[in-house]
């Protein structure tokens, strides 16, 4: 950026390498920023993932809201939480850098995942104490609506608006679903904001049959490319089924080691206590199902798991949220599935799954069924 560039400003030079800079296929990427000598300004500008055309950051009801600003915006006012300064952002993909993007101050430090190897026992500890804490402010944060988070640019105000999640992009893994497809200008009503978990827990079953009832060739298409020696038609029939009966289980009455900053809250969701009370997956055992592949070795993660725990457990929040943990883990199982496409869903494993839950529903209200990885 230049001496007289405005910070609501960026451009590039279109006379690099072809694929030097080419925002049209840019991925969330993030770039320092520069002054003309090459000296640092302490800041980046993040280029915003092109997966919601045009409501990506914008609602089509009158307010221009932006996602990712104002959940770190509400953040930065409500909890102690460090997160980066936001200087300018344009939330119009077709303003003239052609993208959807923000201006903020650069984390200092190092990204835990590029170094965690390599950090001593203590320092680890450290990090874990400082990111339970983090939790348990963001666990205290309350709203009357499930969905992700917008700024109106007519008030101070923070509002619940149309979700953010992967089941709703138009593409997923650089495939377009439906290639000629006009994106639509209006948003889709199953993306909320929800007022119930049932209609939270509901909405990407019913955008999914929504989809097959619309683009039903795409669908069988699609099944016939996954598994060509069955009949696509059946197997259709099959994910149909199987997801309408997922819906009623959807049905529920109502140096250091410093911590320098959180950063990327793109897709950031409200959502029901029982799904924000976790354990980060990093500190999870192996073997657990809401564990990851990132962490270390299983004796490491016990370790730090402890301390994470025992930072919780002096909290006053701690019981409420031990319970919203110990609870929601079978409800936490059925949420990591309810992204899934029909293609999925069309499995006797996954009927047998789903029927044993709403039989166990039936018979055992109020009561939670012992969790087996079955799938």
């Amino acid at each position: 950026m230049g001496d007289d560039d405005q910070m609501s400003t960026f451009s590039y030079d279109g006379d690099g390498e072809p694929d030097s800079f080419n925002l049209a296929e840019l991925q969330s990427v993030v770039y320092n920023i520069l002054r003309s000598d090459g000296a640092s300004l302490d800041a980046v500008v993040r280029v915003a993932s092109p997966a919601f055309p045009k409501d990506k950051l914008e609602s089509e009801v009158s307010y221009k809201y932006t996602l990712g600003v104002a959940t770190c915006k509400m953040i930065a006012a409500f909890t102690n939480i460090p997160v980066p300064q936001i200087y300018a952002w344009n939330s119009d993909a077709s303003n003239p850098v052609g993208a959807e993007y923000m201006i903020l101050d650069k984390v200092k430090g190092t990204p835990a995942s590029h170094s965690w190897g390599d950090l001593s026992e203590e320092i680890k500890k450290t990090v874990v104490s400082q990111v339970a804490r983090y939790f348990l402010e963001m666990f205290s944060l309350r709203f009357e609506s499930a969905g992700s988070l917008y700024l109106s640019p007519l008030s101070p105000q923070f509002l619940v608006g149309p979700i953010i999640s992967t089941s709703f992009y138009r593409a997923l893994d650089g495939i377009v679903r439906v290639p000629d497809a006009p994106i639509s200008k209006n948003v889709d009503p199953n993306r909320g904001p929800f007022s119930t978990v049932t209609e939270y827990l509901s909405s990407n079953l019913q955008a999914e049959l929504e989809f097959i009832s619309n683009h039903r060739s795409v669908i069988l298409s699609e099944l016939q490319e996954c598994d060509p020696t069955q009949l696509a038609e059946s197997r259709l029939e099959l994910g149909e089924r199987v997801m309408r009966k997922a819906i009623e289980l959807c049905s529920i009455d109502t140096d250091s080691g410093r911590v320098t900053g959180l950063i990327d809250f793109e897709a950031a969701t409200i959502a029901p206590l029982w799904e924000c009370a976790v354990i980060p997956r990093w500190l999870q055992d192996a073997d657990d199902p809401e564990s990851s592949y990132e962490g270390g070795p299983s004796e490491e993660r016990n370790v730090l798991r402890a301390t994470f725990l025992s930072v919780m457990e002096g909290s006053a929040r701690y019981p409420e949220w031990r319970e919203a943990y110990d609870m929601g883990r079978p409800f936490r199982r059925l949420t990591d599935m309810l992204c899934f496409q029909v293609n999925v869903w069309a499995s006797n494993d996954h009927e047998i799954w789903v029927d044993k839950r709403l039989e166990w529903a039936n018979t055992h209200p109020g009561i939670g069924l012992p969790e087996t990885d079955e799938l």
